[in-house]
């Protein structure tokens, strides 16, 4: 059973402060750790967000372990799935990291930061059963649309070198 937060008073776990309310409040210490060491990490380096317990060292299972909790109790929230897909592509669990970016996409298909997660897991996996320069830059086209942070500009030049569009890459 994972550990689970009251959202009926302010709690401050793990140097995390969550109010009542937001949407933390009832999920767990390793998704509370996960939001907030949120980063560009994992995969060479580029996931957006990384999990660390107290002590710097990772605690995926704790993460993955609260992800499915809040995943029971609010499946229509995409930050969950989408949270719970980053540690899993961290693990090098691309297929299940896969699934559940495309579960947040199905809840809202405008979801920029899925958008721009998935299309960097297509594009800089070293699985080549999982690369797929043309699906991310579909995915990166449709993120920076959304969102025009410079990450997702990011993402996109690396999916076009991905799919060998290198002059397309540098603009």
């Amino acid at each position: 059973v994972a550990n689970t937060l009251p959202a009926e008073e302010f709690i401050v776990k793990g140097g995390a402060k969550v109010r009542p309310g937001s949407p933390s409040a009832g999920c767990g210490p390793g998704y509370l750790q996960h939001q907030q060491h949120s980063r560009r990490g994992g995969l060479g380096g580029r996931i957006p967000h990384d999990v660390k317990g107290p002590d710097g060292d990772g605690d995926h299972d704790r993460a993955i372990a609260d992800f499915d909790a809040a995943i029971l109790s609010a499946p229509n929230r995409p930050d969950v799935w989408r949270g719970r897909a980053d540690v899993f592509a961290q693990q090098g669990q691309y297929a299940r990291a896969i699934d559940d970016y495309e579960k947040a996409l199905r809840i809202d298909d405008e979801n920029a930061a899925a958008l721009n997660a998935l299309a960097w897991l297509l594009a800089m996996t070293r699985d080549a059963t999982f690369r797929d320069g043309r699906r991310a830059i579909e995915l990166a086209e449709r993120a920076v649309r959304l969102d025009e942070a410079a990450a997702h500009h990011d993402t996109l030049a690396a999916a076009y070198a991905t799919d060998g569009r290198y002059m397309d890459a540098e603009r």
